[in-house]
């Protein structure tokens, strides 16, 4: 994921409320793939995530690039990994 936050704007912001401006990632930004794209079967591999299975390997496996995660979480409206991403099995 270290690519996925990259793109997004850059803002300053007062950390110590002491006037002095440090520059941020503004990493509540969030981006959204076009519907009309999105709804296009044909452009999409389909694809069952298999126990234990992350993001990053199933990003390796169709781009031969594990930093391209980010791909399979927007593709599939995934906001946060931790909660929104298939839980193994208990």
């Amino acid at each position: 994921m270290a690519f996925y936050f990259r793109p997004f704007p850059l803002v300053n912001y007062d950390l110590k409320k002491n006037k002095n401006n440090t520059v941020l990632t503004n990493i509540m930004t969030r981006f959204k793939i076009v519907e009309s794209f999105q709804r296009q079967e044909a452009v999409y591999y389909d694809y069952s995530v298999k126990e234990g299975e992350r993001a990053d390997q199933i990003a390796f496996k169709y781009y031969d690039d594990a930093s391209l995660d980010w791909i399979i979480y927007i593709v599939n409206n995934i906001i946060d990994p931790e909660f929104d991403w298939p839980l193994d099995r208990i």
